[in-house]
């Protein structure tokens, strides 16, 4: 589906992507984004900061501005290249459980029911994730008493805005509204706005009411070619995963639609469960514990641990993996 979604990639997501052939890909049909700003509207006073200071840090110490759909072509084009995946569409997670040893998944497609069998399951369904329902986990948070609007179009903001970056966040006197840039030429605009919401953190995609004076401010300036409320919502479940069953991406945590954080959230996510699953594959059968399963405590007696590993880049990047149940 090409909708618009997540569009901003970070530096040390291009880099963990870039191995799997994945960033060349997104380059050749992404704008990169060297500077990004904080910006007071309409006065124009902003701060822009330059990523090149990241220069030896990461390989691409810029942000590139690709639509979500295009990373979901591009994998998925690799997985239907291998013979150790298998993708369904139209599939629908009813069930998980874990045997121990193993675990079942049950799934409908077209009206009929299937159980699958894994050594493990890992949940990336979303805020309404059916696998974390299964596990019996709270997805505890809150849900902001405001709603982003986010529209598309192709209005010039670039000439009507001096010194305007390709990423800006830009602030006013009755909230806060963010223009992003991406390819074709095209505008993202996600203006929030205050208002009353009693929908729970599971229910993200509940936002029905547009706020009225962003629907004011944005007609008069530009035509939309799509436009869409968005739950400004932060939710968790603690812990992240029990026993043969984990949680990745929305499932596990949501953010607020700002900074691309739930996207690059779920990347690092995936990657930093694999190698844990591959550490776990590789020594279950020699008794030796696992490296990224055994982290030190953390301090306060979190019911998470979280600790620090170097990656591929020489960087480090925070993980979880859940203090009890872990896999074997």
């Amino acid at each position: 589906m090409r909708d618009l979604r997540a569009s901003t990639f970070h530096p040390p997501t291009l880099d963990m992507l870039e191995p799997l052939a994945i960033t060349a890909t997104l380059l050749e049909r992404g704008l990169p984004c060297p500077t990004w700003q904080i910006r007071s509207h309409p006065s124009g006073d902003r701060a822009v900061f330059d990523l090149a200071v990241l220069e030896g840090d990461t390989r691409h110490p810029y942000r590139l501005q690709c639509e979500q759909w295009k990373l979901s072509e591009a994998l998925l084009e690799k997985l239907q290249r291998s013979p150790f995946a298998e993708v369904r569409f139209a599939s629908q997670v009813e069930a998980a459980t874990d045997h121990g040893d193993h675990v079942s998944v049950e799934i409908e497609s077209d009206g009929r029911r299937e159980t699958l069998r894994a050594r493990y399951a890992i949940g990336c369904d979303g805020a309404r994730s059916a696998v974390r329902r299964s596990m019996g986990l709270p997805f505890e948070g809150l849900t902001y008493p405001e709603t982003t609007l986010l529209v598309t179009t192709l209005f010039p903001f670039q000439q009507h805005l001096e010194g305007i970056s390709n990423v800006s966040y830009c602030w006013k006197e009755n909230g806060n509204f963010s223009l992003l840039r991406v390819p074709r030429p095209l505008a993202r605009v996600d203006l929030s706005g205050r208002e009353h919401s009693d929908r729970r953190p599971d229910d993200p995609g509940g936002a029905r009411r547009q706020p009225a004076d962003h629907r004011a401010a944005a007609s008069p300036l530009m035509t939309s070619l799509s436009s869409g409320p968005i739950a400004c919502t932060c939710a968790w479940s603690t812990p992240i995963g029990a026993g043969r069953m984990l949680l990745a991406g929305d499932a596990a945590h949501l953010n607020t639609p700002a900074g691309g954080m739930g996207l690059n959230g779920g990347i690092h996510d995936a990657f930093e469960l694999a190698a844990a699953l591959i550490d776990v594959l590789r020594h279950s059968a020699s008794g030796r514990p696992p490296r990224r399963l055994r982290p030190p405590p953390p301090a306060g007696g979190a019911r998470g641990r979280f600790w620090r590993r170097p990656t591929a880049t020489g960087r480090a990047c925070a993980s979880a993996i859940p203090s009890a149940g872990a896999p074997r």
